[in-house]
């Protein structure tokens, strides 16, 4: 088994290559032959429980790793793979390491891999979604009083936006932010099990009538964002015991539910852990 520290660089490498679900060419963005489908992470035994072991591996169709630019490809000191988490933008060229260290509070490091150019965000700031060309970072943090307030941020780590929003919208994941950087989506499952989509304006602080979403009962939502074509594309997992077994990316009419797939596969049923584009 590798290092604390050595596993830590490689899951945020290979993180960072598994949410590049549609990787597209920096000038026309026209998504390639390529892509990744999944992370994981291989789990062994270990006396009467598993533990990670090994490297990170890719499935994907050819196989290609994206390292982080400068400072954002090392850990602080006393920071372990436990403490941290990663965003990469739908178009592959912008990616987020965000870490917990002392106090609690997240620590964002902003990453453009394809100037190498790195932006440090205030500490108070818990990254949440991209806006589909990467040029808005949706962020959110709790206040002195109690309530959530959702930021957007430029490409350039300068804030565009902020709302104190209601808890329809702070409570409820997964959620995307759209290209207008003001357009978020999210999904709202609640007792009754029944997934519906609502939209909300970040700039005039309203929310949308409830969408029911045209997904089968047994599977969940996963993950969320806005595609590059307007529409919202929802990636879905069924399976037993809490383990994701198979996988639908579909797209998402936001005005009336309508659902189409776009892709499908089934995932390792032995992994310590994986991570599914955009998580």
């Amino acid at each position: 088994m590798k290092s604390l520290r050595r596993c830590a660089v490689l899951a945020v490498a290979a993180a960072v290559a598994a949410m590049i679900a549609t990787p597209a060419d920096a000038k026309t963005r026209t998504p390639s032959d390529d892509s990744v489908r999944y992370a994981w992470l291989k789990g062994c035994a270990k006396k009467d429980y598993r533990v990670p072991c090994g490297d990170w591996t890719l499935t994907m169709r050819s196989g290609k790793v994206r390292p982080l630019p400068g400072t954002a490809a090392v850990l602080p000191k006393g920071v372990s793979e436990f403490n941290v988490d990663t965003m990469l933008s739908p178009d592959g060229l912008i990616a987020v390491v965000e870490y917990f260290a002392e106090g609690g509070k997240p620590s964002s490091l902003v990453a453009n891999l394809k100037t190498g150019k790195v932006v440090r965000l205030p500490r108070d700031q818990s990254v949440m979604s991209f806006s589909p060309d990467g040029q808005h970072l949706l962020t959110g943090r709790l206040t002195d009083d109690n309530t959530t307030e959702f930021v957007v941020f430029d490409a350039d780590g300068q804030k565009t936006l902020s709302q104190v929003v209601p808890q329809i919208v702070s409570n409820n994941t997964p959620i995307a932010l759209a290209d207008d950087g003001t357009t978020i989506a999210l999904i709202i499952t609640g007792q009754s099990n029944k997934p519906r989509l609502h939209t909300y304006d970040l700039a005039s602080d309203t929310v949308s009538d409830a969408v029911p979403l045209d997904i089968p009962k047994n599977e969940g939502a996963q993950t969320l964002y806005w595609g590059t074509a307007g529409a919202p594309t929802l990636w879905t997992g069924s399976g037993d015991g809490g383990t994701v077994f198979s996988v639908v990316k579909r797209t998402v009419d936001a005005g009336t539910g309508a659902t189409r797939r776009l892709d499908s596969f089934k995932v390792r049923t032995d992994p310590w852990t994986l991570w599914l584009p955009g998580q």
